[in-house]
């Protein structure tokens, strides 16, 4: 009942001499509370989130719009009020139950299907964009490639807008054996040395390969590599 189609996909074709980290990506953070009155005072500890677009099977020119966070942020920590920025400079709020978000039992992961809004200021990350076994192999990532993560900076957060912050490491680790979590599940996972803080949960972790470094990797080139060229979606 949520869905809407729209076109707005953060650009994926990069050109030199553009700079590593598109200004689009950072507006392809939204920012989670626990209430609406911390959202709009901008306080209170909460959490990261970001949004992402499923292409329409019947519509291959539109898309659908996802939050997406990490499930302890949604449980845990009971942050579930969405704060996007609008194009006018101010900011605007979505409440959201427990019961809205999917929530896989296997992952910290939580979904949310959102209403497009004109007034929005943002920008998606499309599935194109998501690091897949065929692109690790194609352009060869691995430990060390460097990895960019986008979200809240509590401590300078922005309190009339929201205002994301970038951090910066390497993958240390590729998936292999889960990896264990706090609540004694395990799930896949990079293991990445990123100089991160708390409010940063649910926040999208890019790895990214130089334009020039590009054509080096390519190993088994295919259609995908031709349109999109990252960063790519490591994880959330």
């Amino acid at each position: 009942p949520y869905a809407t189609l729209f076109r707005s996909p953060i650009p994926t074709v990069w050109k030199p001499p553009m700079p590593p980290i598109n200004e689009a990506y950072l507006d392809s953070v939204i920012y989670l509370y626990g209430s609406s009155a911390d959202a709009k005072e901008g306080i209170a500890a909460g959490g990261s989130g970001f949004l992402v677009g499923i292409r329409s099977e019947e519509l291959p020119e539109n898309w659908y719009l996802y939050a997406v966070t990490n499930k302890h942020v949604v449980e845990n920590a009971q942050a579930r009020t969405i704060r996007f920025n609008t194009i006018e400079g101010g900011i605007d709020i979505l409440e959201t139950g427990i019961d809205e978000w999917e929530r896989p039992s296997a992952d910290d992961l939580a979904v949310r299907m959102i209403p497009w809004k004109d007034s929005h200021r943002h920008h998606f990350i499309p599935e194109e964009q998501f690091v897949t076994k065929d692109l690790i192999e194609g352009m060869r990532i691995g430990p060390g490639d460097e990895v960019f993560l986008v979200g809240r900076f509590i401590d300078n957060r922005g309190l009339q807008h929201n205002t994301p912050s970038v951090r910066f490491g390497n993958i240390s680790m590729m998936p292999g054996e889960p990896v264990g979590r706090s609540d004694d599940s395990k799930q896949e996972s990079f293991l990445v040395d990123l100089r991160s803080l708390s409010g940063y949960s649910g926040s999208p972790a890019f790895v990214y390969i130089s334009p020039g470094d590009l054509m080096y990797r390519r190993v088994n080139p295919g259609p995908g590599f031709a349109v999109t060229r990252g960063p790519w979606l490591l994880g959330v």
